[in-house]
């Protein structure tokens, strides 16, 4: 998990970067804020399939597809699919995390859609 991330989400407006700021004090506001943006996570993965779970006191979320799995640590801002550390994405709060799951479902179809 030590290699640096491939892309970026983008800026955050939840967990805004603020230069010069202890890197601890930046890790720990990521994780505070995605532990208070859980529900928004989880309710939105209840409507697309997914399941999650949080690991190691929030530090380690596995978020499960029935057709990927993605890993994401907030503290680190760390976001992987199926488990391929070279191609990271630095997410820092829920609402990214959210649109990269989203670019990663599979396309709804005619046959699929409900009525």
């Amino acid at each position: 998990m030590g290699k640096a991330d491939r892309q970026g989400a983008g800026r955050s407006q939840r967990v805004p970067y603020r230069p010069g700021e202890d890197p601890g004090r930046r890790h720990e506001r990521r994780k505070d804020c995605a532990a208070a943006d859980v529900a928004l996570l989880l309710d939105w993965c209840e409507h697309h399939e997914f399941t999650v779970t949080r690991k190691n006191e929030g530090h380690h979320w596995i978020i499960l597809h029935p057709t990927f799995r993605a890993e994401w640590w907030p503290s680190s801002a760390k976001l992987v699919f199926d488990q391929r550390w070279e191609h990271g994405i630095h997410c820092h709060d829920v609402e990214q995390v959210i649109q990269q799951l989203s670019r990663r479902l599979p396309p709804v179809t005619q046959a699929t859609r409900s009525p």
